[in-house]
């Protein structure tokens, strides 16, 4: 038998180690004290103490013997991520270090990694992060959030930027972030859409006391050739004041309004299609003298106005999530 390695064998092992090579700054100072080694060969010089106050897995990592190197040369620890998800985790352990978030991806692979290593601050951190991504994605971002546990803050963001998508159904089957949380997660983000649609039929439409009605034009309108709504006699409106609407408002517009936001319960649902909602009302209003001239201008304020009270009445409707 004999005692000489197989130079195949030999070859294909140097061919599975990756050549190694320094990280970037701030990865590269000779003051550190620790490499570590991602999987990928990249190694990043690193000070214990930073990551040791960031995570108490690497605390608790740095109390174990350490391997044997020789003279003068730093011990070095193989990691399992590679070297992207490692500059990105350590990044979040170093002070004044930027961590740009760039995609929903990479902000899954950090989070997974800084769960791993038990670095809440880190977790924290990309929670306020991934806020930015809801407009853009708010269904990965709700079952990203939900995955991870991240605050709330974080999953109401994804859960309001949601309620202005039509037909979310459809989307969510095409979401493969939802394999990764329990149905219990997946019913209470149906049950908040329905729960935003009730509150905002209750406390917006069906409870005038918050309009003001003595500043708008279907308010004060004494024109006898202008329709007044009496299906159900007066609205009790702010200060307890009752008066009959202008019926172009009350039953073109407001309701107009109000059916549309049962699909889509938040205010930027108005903002998009104002002009669609308002077009029969306005055309139905230039026919009064007093109304006329002042419709589109009443109009237009008043909707600012209806945005920011549908959006205050969502803002207080409870996530309730189920994890």
């Amino acid at each position: 038998m004999s005692l000489q390695p197989d130079s195949t064998s030999t070859v294909d092992a140097a061919q599975t180690v990756p050549p190694t090579t320094d990280a970037p700054a701030p990865f590269n100072k000779p003051t550190a004290d620790l490499i570590l080694r991602s999987s990928d060969g990249m190694n990043f010089r690193v000070r214990k103490a930073f990551l040791a106050e960031a995570s108490p897995v690497f605390e608790d990592m740095f109390t174990l013997p350490a391997p044997q190197n020789p003279a003068g040369s730093l011990p070095v620890v193989p990691m399992t991520e590679d070297s992207r998800t490692l500059e990105g985790l350590l990044r979040l352990c170093y002070p004044a270090s930027e961590m740009p978030l760039r995609t929903l991806d990479q902000a899954v692979t950090l989070l997974d990694a800084a769960k791993k290593y038990a670095m809440d601050s880190a977790l924290n951190f990309l929670g306020e992060r991934l806020v930015s991504f809801a407009e853009r994605s708010p269904i990965q971002v709700y079952a990203i959030a939900v995955r991870h546990q991240l605050p709330d803050k974080v999953i109401k963001a994804a859960l309001n930027a949601c309620l202005n998508l039509i037909a979310p159904t459809a989307k969510l089957k095409r979401v493969v972030d939802f394999q990764h949380i329990s149905a219990s997660a997946y019913l209470s983000f149906l049950d908040y859409r329905d729960r935003c649609a009730v509150a905002i039929d209750v406390s917006v439409f069906g409870d005038s006391t918050w309009i003001d009605s003595n500043r708008w034009c279907w308010l004060t309108c004494t024109n006898d050739l202008c329709q007044v709504h009496v299906t159900h006699g007066p609205v009790t409106f702010k200060d307890n004041i009752y008066k009959s609407p202008r019926a172009w408002w009350f039953q073109l517009h407001m309701s107009c309004c109000r059916n549309g936001l049962r699909s889509r319960p938040c205010g930027k649902a108005l903002e998009l299609i104002f002009f669609n909602y308002a077009a029969a009302a306005l055309s139905e209003a230039a026919k009064c003298s007093h109304c006329g001239p002042r419709s589109v201008a009443d109009l237009e304020e008043f909707m600012v106005i209806l945005v920011a009270k549908i959006d205050d009445v969502v803002a207080q409707v409870e996530t309730d999530i189920v994890w």
